[in-house]
């Protein structure tokens, strides 16, 4: 093998290995629920900005509220069009589909077996939660699973996934299915923005009439009013023609 196969072969070895350790350190990072939270903030964050949204004005992380459940602190608020919100969850547990990554065979189906147990159980806790009670919010809430990959394991072990979510309020959603949905929000946002502009339009068209009325009345005024000018300096011309100037120049022949 040649000098520099072997250097390729080592870079390649190297590489591999580093990817190794950082993947080993995100998935014991992501076993903690601080850092799994904050996590899936930062994903949803760039979702939705990659769905043309802007924070604090489409969609708020920071929100918190209190209802008949207890406080409630969702990942994301969905601010819609209509004054309503969409909250959005990315707490579920991921401990078991990291350890299923680590194990083959038999142990890594169970332990399969165990996340899709961990997201139904999370459906059950988002349900619980009862977000619908809170003003303007429809009756569901999203659970985000931040990859198709989380999904699809779910999906094989809790087949009827989505109807059990749905009959809690609560609709699962990776990133695909989240960024179609905050599109949707945002094209909703600028439909609005447009029918507001032309709302204005309308009330500024109708204003700048009601002023042209005025302005016509006052013309019409004045044309009167100079009508009236133009007549009085004709009458007071032909006065003069007729009977002042006539006197005065006979005046002016009796002096010569």
């Amino acid at each position: 093998m040649s000098a520099e196969l072997r250097e390729q072969v080592r870079g390649v070895t190297t590489s591999s290995e580093q990817l190794r350790r950082e993947t080993a350190s995100l998935a014991t990072a992501l076993r903690k629920p601080q850092v799994r939270g904050a996590w899936g903030e930062v994903q949803l964050r760039r979702i939705a900005e990659i769905a043309g949204m802007v924070e604090r004005c489409d969609f708020d992380t920071q929100a918190s509220f209190g209802s008949g459940a207890g406080a409630l602190r969702p990942d994301m608020q969905v601010n819609l069009a209509n004054g309503h919100k969409v909250f959005v969850d990315a707490k579920v547990p991921l401990a078991a589909f990291l350890t299923a990554a680590e194990e083959t065979g038999a142990e890594a189906s169970q332990h399969l077996a165990d996340f899709g147990k961990h997201v139904r159980k999370h459906v059950d806790t988002l349900g619980g939660k009862q977000y619908y009670q809170l003003a303007d919010s429809p009756e569901f809430v999203v659970l985000f699973l931040p990859s198709d990959a989380f999904l699809a394991a779910a999906l094989e072990h809790i087949p009827d996934l989505h109807e059990y979510a749905a009959k809690h309020n609560v609709v699962v959603a990776t990133p695909a299915i989240l960024i179609a949905l905050l599109r949707t929000v945002a094209h909703s946002w600028q439909q609005t923005e447009l029918a507001d502009s032309a709302r204005e339009i309308v009330a500024g068209a109708r204003e700048l009439y009601d002023r042209l009325g005025v302005l016509g009345a006052h013309f019409d005024k004045l044309g009167r009013s100079l009508a009236t000018s133009v007549k009085a300096y004709n009458e007071a011309v032909g006065s003069l023609e007729r009977r002042v100037l006539p006197t005065a120049r006979r005046l002016q022949s009796m002096r010569t």
